[in-house]
């Protein structure tokens, strides 16, 4: 069958289980009850469909790291499978938290406190970015107490963006299987298999939940779901830079549509004074929505934009993030200096790639929310 033949597999049997498990999640009548002004639901609904991701995961990387699937299963060192059992364990951990949280609402001290413990984890147990890789032999080196601190900020604010985004059927979820996806293609590519198992088995877990939420919303990934998938999306990142030397601007511009509407509209709400802390409609999915868009079209049109992201990380992605070392072009044979200087030249170009679609990304996240919000006001659809 072969080893992409098996990860295909065992992305099948997670979204088979996540698909199966979401049935016994809707039986056990936990329901999310529209209480705040920020949900978009008018009847309670069964929610904490995060249990359902969270067990096809396990059953899709469980089936990657036997020996049922001997191809793949090779590709498996032993220290690594160590940090990939490390990585889900703190998502899940992350999905108990938000399991609890969906039966009874913790304390935002409570939650703030756990995800900065789980965030501080992460890069200690999976691993950290050190370094910033900019293009024409220019990294920013930023050392392992910066590395891990920027690493864990990586995770908290990733954690909370999934949960904020998480407001419409098949938004969030859809959007970060997408990118999920893109992220294991790009760490079969980096030959970071750990990365890739962990990303495409999330991915399984996650397509088998959206047959039951997208787009009728039978069942919400609640914030078991929210916290597992974003703490997954965080802890698989690292793993991927870590194993598979990808920039650290890979991630972030997988998820960029996720992460351009919170943290734009976390800026709009401090320009305004507004409560930065209360429940709010300020998001751009929710000006849409307000404005006339149905869930399933917002849905879809988050999913076109993440899909478009990952196609430009992707690409960007196969530009090395730093030149190669004179030993390793020594030993390929290119130990003339002149051709030496061209090889870590076209590097040095290569990796600036990365880093301009991330900065090309950010002016046009910029001018997009500008325009929908000039919009919402001109018509209203502004106000909470």
């Amino acid at each position: 069958m072969g080893a992409l033949g098996e990860l295909i597999v065992a992305m099948g049997v997670a979204a088979c289980a996540s698909a199966l498990a979401c049935m016994l999640v809707i039986a056990a009548r936990i329901s999310d009850v529209p209480d705040a002004v920020r949900k978009g639901h008018r009847i309670p609904t069964p929610t904490s469909g995060g249990i359902a991701i969270g067990i096809g995961t396990v059953c899709g990387v469980t089936l990657l790291c036997v020996p049922v699937l001997p191809a793949w299963s090779l590709t498996l060192a032993p220290a690594d499978v160590t940090r990939m059992a490390a990585a889900l364990a703190i998502a899940l951990v992350a999905l108990s938290i938000g399991l609890i949280d969906d039966i009874k609402p913790l304390g935002p001290r409570f939650k703030f406190g756990a995800f900065a413990l789980l965030s501080l984890a992460a890069p200690i147990l999976v691993g950290s970015a050190d370094a910033l890789p900019i293009g024409l032999g220019f990294t920013l080196k930023l050392g392992l107490v910066v590395g891990i601190l920027g690493s864990a900020l990586w995770m908290f604010t990733i954690i909370n963006t999934v949960n904020f985004m998480d407001g419409a059927n098949g938004l969030a979820m859809g959007s970060t299987a997408v990118g999920l996806l893109g992220l294991g293609a790009v760490s079969l590519t980096a030959l970071a298999p750990h990365a890739a198992a962990l990303s495409f088995c999330a991915g399984g877990g996650l397509i088998g939940f959206l047959v039951w939420n997208f787009p009728n919303g039978k069942v919400f990934a609640g914030d078991s779901g929210a916290l597992f998938v974003g703490a997954l999306i965080a802890v698989t990142s690292l793993l991927a830079i870590d194993e598979g030397g990808i920039s650290p601007f890979i991630p972030v511009i997988l998820f960029f549509p996720l992460l351009a509407d919170v943290l734009l509209t976390l800026a709009w709400r401090v320009r305004y004074r507004s409560n930065v802390l209360a429940g709010h409609r300020d998001h751009l999915y929710q000006i849409a929505i307000r404005a006339g868009l149905k869930h399933w079209q917002v849905s879809v049109l988050y999913w076109v934009l993440c899909f478009k992201c990952a196609l430009i990380a992707f690409v960007a992605a196969q530009a090395p993030a730093a030149a190669p070392s004179t030993a390793t072009l020594d030993a390929a044979g290119a130990a003339a200096p002149m051709t030496r200087a061209f090889v870590q030249g076209a590097a040095g170009i290569a990796s600036l790639t990365t880093f301009i679609a991330f900065v090309v990304l950010v002016g046009v996240a910029l001018q997009v929310s500008a325009s929908v919000r000039r919009f919402a006001k001109a018509r209203g659809h502004d106000a909470d």
